[in-house]
């Protein structure tokens, strides 16, 4: 699964890499053209977007999808990833894949071992921002007629290099797929070919701290990669002097 990611790349990156004609103010910082970096992004929060739609540009919608059909907003916090394998037999998600696909911008995300409950930092080997696949829906409130946006991330089985860790992995899609994802006109089954592993070969992973698992934790140390050793003999240390308390 994808439960957290980051997204740091500057405004300018942003706007030459996915050619966006246009960087609303409700997607920068304040009054400014920046947008302001984010190392541990969770579901429910607003990510940043591209969809089919002119102009090209960045959208806010919230991570976790909402169904135009769903009575509240309570489904959404369970509709953050949908799985490729079975994309066309959900009713959530069926409708979103013929219609309204869009790029999730992100230049990182986190995966936990599960044996070990140890995070690691997944991105490109370059460093660059990429765009992982994604669905989007527009929801009414039917008390306040207010239309929110929100989206989902599609995750797919594991490359070589992420499957020792996890089971799972954000499908990340390649520079030269990006337009063919949005694309209307592209055939279902031209599109299923898109949600497969990155080559792990274009990846970089990388143990991180354990304190990204705290939501309110958000700084650049989150990506910064950690010796493990050290990590266990602080840990073992720390578990001795909470002993020798009693």
């Amino acid at each position: 699964m994808c439960g957290r990611y980051s997204m740091f790349s500057s405004a300018e990156k942003i706007h030459t890499r996915f050619n966006i004609d246009d960087i609303p103010q409700d997607t920068v910082s304040g009054d400014s053209t920046s947008i302001k970096p984010r190392y541990n992004i969770t579901p429910m929060q607003n990510v940043l977007a591209i969809t089919a739609e002119k102009p090209r540009r960045l959208q806010s919608m919230q991570w976790g999808l909402l169904p135009s059909w769903a009575k509240d907003k309570s489904m959404s916090a369970k509709m953050f990833n949908a799985r490729a394998e079975t994309i066309l037999e959900k009713p959530s998600f069926r409708t979103a894949f013929a219609q309204r696909r869009c790029l999730v911008l992100a230049n990182g995300f986190y995966e936990w071992e599960k044996k070990t409950g140890q995070p690691y930092y997944v991105s490109l080997s370059s460093g660059e921002c990429f765009a992982m696949a994604g669905l989007w829906e527009t929801w009414q409130d039917p008390t306040t007629k207010e239309s929110m946006r929100s989206c989902t991330v599609i995750t797919t089985e594991p490359n070589s290099m992420i499957a020792p860790y996890h089971h799972r992995m954000a499908v990340i899609l390649q520079q030269k797929d990006e337009d063919i994802w949005l694309d209307h006109t592209i055939l279902q089954d031209r599109l299923l070919t898109l949600l497969r592993p990155y080559p792990a070969e274009e990846l970089q992973i990388a143990p991180v701290s354990k304190l990204v698992g705290n939501i309110h934790h958000d700084s650049p140390d989150l990506i910064h990669p950690i010796d493990l050793t050290q990590a266990r003999s602080s840990s073992e240390h720390s578990v001795l002097d909470d002993l020798q308390l009693f």
